[in-house]
């Protein structure tokens, strides 16, 4: 058929153009890099933080344990005037472990073994030896970070025995125990 002035040719069919995925285009590879890196990073920080609270949570632990544990003894030996403040190092102590001793060398003893546990005086020539003599774990047990007690006994025999350390960053965290001896 003809129409007028043109000749008529068979047009070629029309393709439908359809949309081939074979692949992954770089926007999208680097936006999943960028969520995975985002996500290991918070992992990361996550991590970092647990370890930090349960170093802290170990530290506060073996706090309260120091604490109480000189708090027994006080309160196992009422008549050994234990006094201590925070500073005082470790006095020399007989080896109350391999001899009988009064209750005030018993406190002096008592009170050199748990000053060496704290941390601060491990290196004191008394908790050198005391450690010697049995009475102390071996070297490297060196206790809390820049750790000291103190113990105060108030005339109504109320007792309290306070531990203090150094936490990173110079802050200082103090765990106290109380009870009445009398």
């Amino acid at each position: 058929m003809k129409i007028a002035g043109r000749s008529e040719r068979p047009r070629p069919p029309r393709r439908v153009a359809r949309a081939r995925h074979s692949g992954l285009s770089l926007i999208e590879v680097l936006t999943a890099s960028v969520v995975l890196a985002v996500g290991a990073s918070g992992l990361g920080i996550l991590q970092a933080a647990a370890l930090r609270d349960n170093r802290e949570a170990l530290q506060r632990t073996e706090a309260l344990v120091l604490a109480a544990d000189m708090l027994d003894r006080v309160r196992a030996n009422p008549a050994g005037g234990y006094r201590s403040g925070f500073g005082e190092g470790p006095a020399a102590a007989l080896a109350c472990v391999v001899r009988d001793c009064g209750p005030q060398e018993l406190a002096s003893f008592d009170l050199a073994t748990w000053k060496c546990r704290l941390g601060t005086w491990t290196a004191a020539p008394a908790c050198g030896a005391l450690r010697d003599g049995g009475a102390l774990l071996p070297a490297g047990q060196q206790g809390l970070p820049d750790g000291d007690g103190a113990i105060s006994i108030d005339a109504n025999g109320q007792v309290q025995v306070t531990v203090a350390w150094q936490r990173g960053l110079g802050l200082r965290r103090e765990v106290a125990v109380a009870s009445r001896i009398r």
